[in-house]
């Protein structure tokens, strides 16, 4: 008499397209994910306020010169409280604005350079809140007097500063900037309220220097527990897995060398906290815990091969 191969080693079920054949003794399968995330790192604050402001009545040209300062102060100090202030410019001292007149770039350069040399771990990047309220263009000078600040401190620090303009919306089309807020008027609580929002959605800066980690095991010792083989199932670009057979491949789990991988992941540096970005790297790992040379199941019509040899992994459903 004849006897199925399946059926000799198999139970035999009834399913929908035809019969299945079960291992008496499957493989017992486990998929675990390896994870590895990232966090950044909250830089120093260090802000320039400019004032180039107009106050048609003299007698409250302080009172408007004050209020902002002081709005921009408590801003910073709600976004951060490790934040350093560089003297405030005032390019419109009587808030009459002149042409003529231009930032005093080697001073704050030389504030720079001292923030930096007193804070050599951290990546300072300096925000600059440029507040104008006249409804005109820039006198040539003032947008080239920007310019000239933005390229130096970029040739110093390695990255451009962040200008933050509050000004009319006539200026805010001329002037590149990496945020902006309409002036209305001095005193007006809902001006205070849409650029201390702004300030909270980017601020403060974050980095993330880039991980080239140092190899480390893949799984943890509650994750190999009796495992005796293992095959990687799928892992992210940004991972290196040595000595790891290629997907889907059965390997042997020896513990005192057990699998190990390496993440990389580029530079995030001084970046707003809505343009950051945390990395999760993932790998998938099936592991074996016994009967690897068995069947997790049979199909007589297709081609039979037991989990070790069979290339890829077959827990169905796994994330």
């Amino acid at each position: 008499m004849t006897t199925n191969k399946a059926a000799a080693i198999g139970v035999a079920l009834c399913a929908c397209g035809g019969t299945l054949f079960v291992d008496p003794n499957p493989p017992q399968l486990r998929r675990v994910v390896a994870q590895y995330s990232t966090h950044g790192a909250a830089e120093p604050l260090i802000y320039l306020s400019l004032l180039d402001l107009y106050v048609e009545d003299p007698n409250t040209c302080g009172f408007a010169k004050n209020w902002f300062s002081d709005v921009t102060q408590k801003a910073m100090q709600e976004t951060s409280s490790n934040q350093l202030a560089l003297a405030t410019q005032d390019l419109a001292p009587q808030c009459t604005q002149r042409e003529g007149v231009i930032l005093d770039t080697e001073s704050i350069l030389r504030d720079v350079q001292l923030l930096m040399a007193n804070n050599p771990l951290s990546h300072l990047r300096l925000v600059i809140v440029y507040a104008n309220n006249l409804n005109l263009s820039l006198p040539p000078e003032r947008s080239e007097s920007l310019r000239t600040l933005s390229a130096r401190l970029t040739a110093l620090q390695g990255w451009p500063p962040l200008l933050w303009l509050v000004s009319s919306k006539v200026i805010a089309k001329e002037v590149f900037a990496d945020a902006t807020s309409d002036w209305t008027y001095a005193g007006d609580p809902a001006m205070v309220t849409a650029f201390r929002a702004s300030l909270k959605l980017a601020l403060p800066l974050q980095s993330e220097v880039g991980t080239v980690s140092q190899l480390q095991p893949l799984l943890s010792s509650s994750d190999l527990g009796r495992a005796q083989q293992f095959k990687l199932c799928s892992s992210d670009p940004e991972a290196t897995l040595p000595g790891v057979p290629v997907l889907g491949m059965a390997a042997t789990l020896n513990r005192s060398t057990p699998p190990a991988w390496q993440i990389t992941l580029p530079p995030q540096i001084a970046v707003t906290k809505v343009g950051f970005t945390l990395h999760t790297v993932k790998a998938q790992v099936e592991l074996c815990d016994g009967n690897c040379d068995r069947y997790l199941k049979i199909d007589p019509d297709q081609l039979q091969q037991s989990w070790n040899v069979f290339r890829g992994c077959m827990l169905e459903g796994a994330k």
